[in-house]
């Protein structure tokens, strides 16, 4: 199982590279669905729990056939256009991915240092707790942040290579209005409403969990930026200082779980995972003056803080008053999705271009906006 994992793992990354994401994506789905029909068939035959494990041997099976045969083909059409130039040498890549296996290392490690500080000091009953909060913040590095790496690598690997550092250096300019209009919100929104996010995820009897939750997300805020800056530096091929930029907070996040959890129980670990979060990204922006220009889009990251602020201000009083209740969060989705929105544009921090490419990801998303916008040029009128 270990080894179709692995095999699965590496030619995902082959796909990655030659962004087949749509491709890739089917081959997940197919994958996926493979996995449920076998494990939910030796279960019924009574093979009990290691019918789940076979099933994800089959699914890691499945997935590491269907891109290799995709990366074969692909691999066949580019040597035939190349001509079958020579390849890297094996020294050069294992330069390039060695610090990255150190990266993947350290952060599992800083995933687990906390938890066994949590453990240690305060008993197996808080430490379910505090696993299922972070648990919630993994979910959101998996949902929004993974993606988004794994995309912006191979994209910004070829401007590199065809144009030079100066655009890789407008891209993440770029991809900073992006996080800040698009992420910003999403972390601050779902920091607002915890309560309800950790019923959905473990029940009420973990409300617990819910502060550390709201911490820690918050935290995540400045890591979009550091996996902007990651995507940028492993594209210029420094991922030495992606390691040491990651080890260095990581280390500190060790530290400072060792000082709070003994004082402030779960809210230290979480507050000790915000302040990693936080520390990452200025470890990055240190290490990245001298390879690229690092600027921030000013407006858009200043525009889509105080909208996002703004939102969850109005936000949070109403789901208090409903008592964080599911049947309501379709309420809380619009309505915190229409105060961000209305800031914003006022304060010209998001254009109409970026409304439509958020509302043509909506079902009737672009007949919504068209409404939202003549309400507001009708409110904005003298």
């Amino acid at each position: 199982a270990a080894l179709a994992g692995i095999l699965s793992y590496n030619f995902n990354g082959f796909l990655q590279g030659f962004q087949r994401y749509g491709s890739l994506a089917a081959f997940r789905f197919s994958s996926q669905a493979v996995r449920v029909g076998v494990s939910i068939g030796l279960l019924l035959l009574g093979l009990g729990v290691a019918a789940v494990f076979l099933g994800w041997l089959v699914f890691n099976v499945v997935l590491a056939l269907l891109c290799l045969l995709l990366t074969l083909k692909i691999l066949a059409e580019v040597g035939g256009k190349t001509g079958g130039s020579d390849p890297l040498p094996l020294s050069m890549l294992f330069k390039f991915s060695l610090p990255m296996m150190i990266y993947d290392l350290v952060i599992y490690l800083s995933d687990s240092a906390d938890k066994f500080v949590v453990l240690s000091f305060l008993g197996p009953k808080i430490f379910g707790v505090y696993t299922v909060a972070m648990t919630g913040t993994t979910s959101l590095i998996m949902i929004l942040i993974n993606p988004m790496i794994v995309t912006m690598i191979p994209g910004m690997s070829e401007v590199y290579g065809r144009v030079g550092v100066e655009k890789i250096s407008a891209a993440f300019k770029l991809s900073t209005r992006y996080i800040s209009l698009f992420f910003l919100p999403a972390c601050i929104g779902l920091a607002t409403l915890s309560p309800l996010l950790i019923t959905i995820l473990a029940g009420s009897r973990y409300m617990e969990a819910a502060l550390p939750f709201s911490i820690a997300t918050l935290g995540l805020c400045a890591y979009g930026f550091s996996a902007a800056l990651l995507a940028s530096y492993v594209a210029l091929g420094r991922t030495l200082r992606v390691a040491f930029a990651v080890l260095l907070a990581a280390l500190l996040e060790f530290a400072f779980s060792l000082l709070l959890v003994p004082h402030l129980g779960v809210v230290g670990a979480s507050i000790s995972r915000a302040l990693m979060y936080a520390l990452m990204l200025g470890f990055l922006l240190l290490s990245g003056f001298k390879l690229m220009r690092v600027s921030f889009d000013g407006k858009a990251f200043k525009g889509g803080g105080i909208a996002s602020v703004g939102m969850a201000l109005g936000l949070a009083p109403l789901a208090w008053a409903t008592g964080y209740k599911l049947f309501f969060l379709p309420l809380y989705l619009l309505v915190g999705l229409a105060v961000y929105l209305s800031i914003a544009y006022l304060l010209g921090a998001i254009g109409w271009e970026d409304l439509l490419f958020l509302a043509r990801m909506i079902p009737k998303g672009e007949k919504v906006l068209q409404a939202l916008r003549r309400l507001l040029e009708k409110t904005s009128q003298p």
